[in-house]
């Protein structure tokens, strides 16, 4: 190809190609020495590193400088190369028009800026722990047969497990984890994935806005390795987020592709089918893509006065109230039917969140800190702050999103308004309660539905949102600024309005200024007219490669003085609890409780329990958190008291023993009366009386205000036969029940299944039993194969009434109407989806770009 300044050496060119290819993989082995060097000198390291570090790690970081040299060297090679021959440019030209290609350009992008992803150490802070291991849930449920999982009795004595907290994300790791068998890195992969799929989807979408390669790959090339992902996804833990934010440009590429068609395109049952997939990812963040998705349609629909985006020739530049309310109507129609694919995830949690005390949608505050610009701006008031709601963007990306925004009004470009309006409501949200809190609350808190907006709990996460919208910005600035016709300087534009307004009489046209301005302009323009040369346009992408090769470098350094990676030697958050964790499993039982103590995640993290124990364990998310969550935590509050004043009391050892908690984990102590079954040098594990089932002649009555403190200075068991001296029932007024020879039942059999379970016991009277098993209504309690009427005990656990003899109870979950109406509903509205994007034609092609 013609070099677009200046006649290349001959040498030069032909040596081109040779230098480009070893120079990106001396790049990717500079890469790997800086990779390499994190383990061990990462400077904000949340673990720290190994001790001694070893001499080849010291070897390699004395030539640190060197390897910094050799890497500017490297750089200004490439630019040279690039301005002389365009070398870098005709490559990836020919990368980013070939749909195959682009994809495997993007993805080794990904796996550049997210290399970190290859270090050892496991994703396990915040609520990746529990990510990893809902993902061995996933897996061992598959294995198991109960692939389309409503329950789990591993998770605090049977709990709703996926009805309420199940993300796509799990899913997709369990069937990698099927293969990989190691939820650890099922994790990992999982994560690139979706970060690769983030970068894919923001390329599409910013090219198709732009009709730019360049501006695509610039705004691909800083989502690639976005530091904000790192705080995020690593630091604080919400990589199940992920998915939803890899599909944000994605479903408005499909917007965009289907404006101003018929009702009936692949581009809008995409768009539903889009929208539903978020839902199911995460069923909040995914209704909030929704929001601003149709905040997006209007302002592009209305402000667009051009007739390009509508293919009918009958509208006159689509300004007319019938346009745009139709097609307003047909997203929003669309978008209502992606609402449907994920309704299960949506309509149950309001009807049925008071059964399991799913947080209030509409709360009238935040229940966590509200951020500040600072915490976007600066790496010290991110990373390094202790709030970590916040989470680096840079002044660099900020600054050229509003130079973006800037040039779009000034220049009238209503093509990109959806997305300056996008920025403009996710700024808004994001800051707004820090800088105008009483303005905020009065104008949310007095329009219907405006409560909404506290239901993230912290105006940070709408950061996700807010980040999505500068990245793309960034690629509507370059190439607004560079090759946009009316915009070369936007100065030309601006007067051009001012010395144009028909109220200018020709007095105020002779005041000096206004004349310097006017001579200004016209000079401009013939300057621009004559002088703009061809290259000007071939700066874009040298401009799009080596600006979005600075910031992904500098994005990529900050990754590098971090480590926010647990040891793989540690055991999700806590370190060398491996072996306490393997003793269990090979003297467990297989049926009994482990309740864990160590970590202070313990209670949120007990498919962990279960998958190094293969022992059910007290998990509950917040989202699924029954009546019977308080009993475990009180239970975990009193041992930690117990075990540091050095003996563990009754009423302890009573809670345990109704909750089936046989396996005690707990630091290294000595107890007075209880001695460990395991000791290493960290962490005891102590065996304490349990059963599944208890029996009593009566009902004993408690009031909703009673403590557990309260009702347990009272009971007392009898653990030879299994028998308690009353089952306390809220309001009870049931007389007790006579019985003649002392009462005692005997545990013969105890079954445990995902979602199903038997106990097979024998009882000598007629008395009430309590199960060690949360109650819940949507649970069916078969006694000897007959569903039979069971009732909450104050620690909201079953208990029903049992005649005298050998028996079977088994616990069957199953789905309430709404949720099966819900389900039907989101598989009818997904297959509508299909077949309306089956039938149309294919994916349309590359557009070959400036």
């Amino acid at each position: 190809m013609t070099p677009y300044f200046k006649k290349p050496d001959s040498s030069l060119q032909r040596a081109a190609p040779f230098i480009i290819g070893a120079g990106a993989i001396l790049s990717i082995v500079i890469l790997i020495y800086w990779r390499t060097l994190t383990i061990y000198y990462a400077p904000y390291s949340l673990i720290a590193t190994p001790k001694p570090t070893p001499a080849w790690a010291a070897t390699l970081f004395s030539l640190r400088w060197f390897v910094v040299v050799f890497s500017a060297f490297l750089f200004c090679l490439f630019f040279y190369i690039e301005v002389r021959l365009h070398t870098l440019t005709n490559i990836f030209r020919f990368l980013l028009t070939h749909r195959q290609w682009s994809v495997i350009t993007l993805v080794a992008l990904t796996l550049i800026g997210r290399s970190y992803f290859f270090l050892p150490g496991r994703l396990a802070l915040g609520d990746n722990s529990n990510v990893t291991f809902n993902i061995w849930a996933m897996r061992h449920w598959i294995e198991t047969g109960n692939a389309g999982v409503f329950w789990s009795n591993y998770a605090l004595m049977g709990s709703p497990f996926s009805q309420f907290h199940l993300s796509l994300y799990y899913y997709f790791g369990g069937l990698i984890d099927l293969l990989i068998r190691d939820p650890y890195l099922s994790n990992k992969i999982v994560g690139m994935i979706a970060h690769s799929a983030m970068t894919y989807s923001m390329f599409i979408y910013v090219r198709h806005l732009t009709r730019s390669i360049w501006a695509g790959l610039f705004s691909a090339a800083i989502w690639s390795a976005a530091f904000f992902h790192y705080h995020h996804f690593v630091g604080v833990g919400t990589i199940v987020s992920s998915l939803v934010i890899a599909f944000l440009p994605l479903q408005l590429y499909w917007l965009e592709t289907s404006l101003g068609r018929s009702a009936f395109t692949r581009g809008r049952a995409m768009l539903a089918l889009t929208i539903g997939v978020q839902i199911w990812a995460h069923q909040l963040y995914g209704m909030w893509a929704v929001v601003f998705l149709l905040a997006y349609v209007v302002v592009r629909v209305v402000a667009t006065p051009d007739r390009s985006v509508y293919n009918s020739a009958s509208v006159k530049f689509g300004k007319t109230c019938q346009v745009w309310c139709k097609e307003i109507f047909i997203v929003t129609l669309w978008s209502g039917i992606g609402v449907l694919i994920g309704i299960y995830k949506i309509l149950p949690v309001i009807v049925e969140g008071s059964l399991v005390g799913v947080s209030n949608l509409f709360a009238s505050r935040f229940e966590m800190p509200i951020i500040k610009l600072q915490q976007i701006l600066t790496f010290n008031d991110s990373f390094l702050n202790s709030d970590w709601q916040g989470g680096y963007i840079g002044p660099v990306l900020l600054i050229i999103s509003l130079i973006g925004v800037t040039l779009i009004v000034v220049n009238r470009a209503s093509r990109y308004s959806g997305l300056v309006a996008w920025f403009a409501i996710t700024a808004i949200l994001s800051f707004a309660p820090y800088y105008a809190p009483d303005l905020f609350d009065r104008l949310f808190q007095n329009i219907p539905l405006g409560e909404f907006v506290y239901a993230v709990k912290t105006p940070g996460r709408y950061l996700f949102f807010f980040e999505f919208a500068v990245t793309a910005l960034c690629g509507v600035a370059l190439k607004q600024l560079l090759i946009q016709p009316r915009l070369t300087w936007f100065t030309e534009s601006f007067i051009t309005n001012v010395t144009n307004i028909p109220n200018l009489t020709n007095k105020t046209r002779k005041i000096r200024v206004i004349r310097l301005f006017e001579s200004f302009v016209i000079k401009a323009r013939k300057s621009i007219q004559l002088k703009r040369p061809r290259a000007m346009r071939g700066w874009i992408s040298t401009i799009s490669i080596f600006g979005g090769a600075s910031i992904m470098i500098y994005m990529i350094y900050l990754s590098l003085i971090v480590n926010s990676l647990i040891p793989d030697s540690w055991t999700s958050q806590t370190p060398k609890r491996g072996e306490a964790l393997s003793w269990i499993k090979q003297n467990g039982d297989g049926t009994s409780r482990v309740i864990d103590v160590v970590s202070e995640w313990s209670v949120w993290q007990a498919y962990e329990v279960a998958a190094y124990t293969a022992q059910p364990g007290y998990f509950n998310h917040k989202e699924e958190a029954q009546a019977s969550l308080q009993s475990a935590l009180t239970l975990i509050d009193w041992l930690k008291r117990d075990l540091k004043a050095g003996q563990i009391q009754p009423a302890t050892l009573n809670l345990a023993y109704l909750l089936d908690a046989r396996y005690i984990l707990g630091h290294k102590a000595n107890i007075g009366n209880f001695a460990p079954a395991f000791q290493d040098e960290l962490y005891s594990v102590w065996l304490a009386p349990h059963s599944i089932i208890v029996a009593s002649d009566r009902l004993t009555p408690t009031r909703d205000s009673d403590s557990l403190d309260s009702i347990f200075a009272d009971i007392k068991i009898d653990s030879e036969r299994n028998v308690i001296n009353g089952i306390p029932v809220q309001d009870s007024n049931v007389p007790p029940l006579k019985i003649d020879s002392p009462l005692s039942v005997a545990v013969i059999a105890h079954d445990l299944q995902p979602q199903y379970a038997k106990i097979t016991f024998d009882i000598n009277a007629e008395a009430y039993i309590q199960l060690g098993y949360s109650y819940y209504p949507y649970l069916n309690v078969l006694l000897d194969g007959k569903k039979v009427e069971a009732f909450p005990t104050s620690l909201q656990l079953i208990a029903l009434k049992v005649p005298a003899g050998g028996h079977t109870v088994e616990l069957v979950p199953y789905l309430s109407f709404i949720r099966i109406v819900s389900l039907l509903i989101g598989l009818a509205a997904t297959l509508f989806s299909l077949l309306v994007a089956a039938r149309l034609p294919k994916f349309p092609k590359l557009r070959k770009s400036e």
